[in-house]
């Protein structure tokens, strides 16, 4: 019901309540005001959007986050895909424009294969994130 730019930004917010900018914004200062904290994410697609808008200096205090292990990745896809249409390579194109943007970006190699569906998963799933060498 929302575009993909208004989750992001938290605009309709009549419609749900989303705002995943203000969302990493927030972690991002949790996990400096509190190195005890960390901090597990999902989609590249969205983190991706908002590491773009960060200036060089939030960039770099992300990477450092990455590196000590407190910013953590799991899944890596581009996106949480939907397993009930798509096609095994439209699942593998997902999976690996995401793992490849956070690796070229962060020096980040998911290992961690997490994928929520409530309808279960298809057989390839396992197979793709096998082929991405997820540990």
């Amino acid at each position: 019901m929302k575009t993909v730019d208004q989750y992001f930004n938290g605009l309709r917010n009549d419609i749900q309540w989303a705002n995943v900018h203000q969302v990493i914004d927030t972690i991002i200062r949790s996990l400096l005001y509190n190195d005890q904290r960390k901090f597990t994410y999902v989609e590249m697609a969205f983190f991706s959007r908002w590491y773009n808008l960060q200036t060089n200096v939030m960039k770099n205090i992300t990477k450092m986050l990455v590196k000590q292990g407190r910013l953590q990745f799991v899944n890596c896809g581009w996106s949480m895909s939907d397993e009930a249409n798509p096609t095994a390579e439209d699942l593998l194109l997902n999976m690996t424009i995401g793992n490849n943007w956070l690796y070229n970006e962060l020096g980040y190699k998911c290992n961690v294969g997490w994928h929520i569906d409530p309808f279960g998963h298809s057989n390839f799933m396992a197979k793709n994130l096998i082929n991405l060498n997820y540990d």
